[in-house]
């Protein structure tokens, strides 16, 4: 079994390689690049990775439309959180439900040769979420662009 293979039964989250990162605050829409999966050459980690541009912003100073923003979603913890962040953006990208977010879907998704998900938009606002330690993070909220 696949990173993915519970994610069929992982509910969705409401709701970041090297990149440009969004501040918590934004709230706008992004047009998806593709999207990877990645281990760290630190530690054994997996990220899901969202490469976009921006194409609707509130902060235009910090991430002005046309300027690229990577999301990067830990996968693999005890409690799949990962999981269900993925399963969130693939239903914003795509339109589907979430009984319709499979295993198979998600493996897809990170395609290198089929980038499915390329030139889809989804919106994104985030916010900062404190930690137990006192620290915070960068929480990332996918919803599907309303027509």
């Amino acid at each position: 079994m696949s990173i993915f293979g519970s994610i069929n039964k992982t509910s969705a989250a409401s709701s970041s390689a090297q990149g440009e990162y969004l501040s918590p605050g934004f709230d706008g829409i992004l047009a998806i690049v593709a999207c990877k999966l990645v281990e760290s050459r630190a530690n054994a980690d997996t990220f899901y990775i969202i490469e976009t541009t921006v194409a609707v912003t509130n902060m235009e100073d910090e991430h002005p439309e046309g300027s690229r923003a990577s999301i990067l979603i830990k996968l693999g913890d005890k409690w799949n959180y990962g999981l269900a962040d993925v399963k969130s953006f693939l239903m914003a990208a795509t339109g589907a439900d979430e009984s319709d977010i499979t295993e198979d879907m998600a493996e897809q998704s990170v395609d290198p040769e089929e980038q499915p998900l390329a030139e889809l938009v989804f919106a994104c606002e985030t916010g900062s979420v404190p930690t137990k330690a006192g620290g915070s993070f960068t929480k990332h909220y996918f919803k599907p662009v309303a027509e």
